[in-house]
């Protein structure tokens, strides 16, 4: 089975923290900051090497595979390339049976290294590309209402017409004109078929 592209769930949050522990607890002089974001790097380096080569991917996530034969390529593979730490954490995983779900692991390691630091992620959606200026207007609104730094992920949907939809974490902001347009027709619809049962109620009571 490929490896799951999918939101981080409870089991995901689990090993990310328990990831984040190891590293603030191995930190080194350069700081818990810096020895996470290393450690993300590696780890996002692992997920685009899987995609990028199907097979490789198969080899990580597929259950059929060894464990033990897996952990033994694990160390050979990424052993001279990444941090003992790093390597250690997908040995567990493959030991725990959960490699498959390293996107969403990872994902969830981001979000707690962030919040750790003060930021936050943002995913912000828009009709058309956010110029500099709209991105650091955007920001710094965000980062007075939030009182945390936000770290802006932005993509182009044009079905959205206009407006922008705004993901923090579960919440979504949508002001988009695609979303409007949806409610109003809803609205009248709903208002049409009040107004025919109406009319019949009253054709009936003659």
């Amino acid at each position: 089975m490929p490896l799951i592209d999918s939101k981080p769930d409870a089991v995901a949050l689990i090993y990310a923290r328990a990831l984040f522990d190891v590293v603030r607890t191995g930190a080194g002089a350069g700081g818990v900051q810096r020895a996470a974001e290393g450690a993300l790097a590696e780890l996002q380096q692992v997920l685009e090497e899987a995609r990028q080569d199907e097979r490789f991917g198969e080899f990580l996530s597929s259950r059929i595979v060894d464990s033990d034969r897996r952990s033994v390529s694990i160390e050979a593979i990424f052993g001279g390339r990444f941090s003992p730490m790093v390597v250690n954490f997908l040995k567990v995983l493959n030991d725990k049976g959960r490699l498959y779900m390293l996107p969403g692991v990872v994902q969830a390691f981001d979000s707690v290294a962030q919040q750790s630091f003060g930021r936050v992620e943002v995913e912000v959606t828009t009709a058309t590309p956010m110029d500099e200026q709209e991105r650091g207007a955007l920001s710094a609104s965000l980062a007075k209402k939030l009182g945390k730094t936000p770290v802006l992920h932005c993509k182009v949907n044009p079905a959205l017409i206009g407006g922008i939809q705004i993901q923090i974490g579960d919440e979504l902001i949508d002001t988009s004109i695609a979303t409007r347009l949806g409610q109003i027709r809803e609205q009248m619809g709903t208002r049409g078929s009040a107004v025919v049962r109406a009319g019949a109620e009253r054709l009936m009571s003659l």
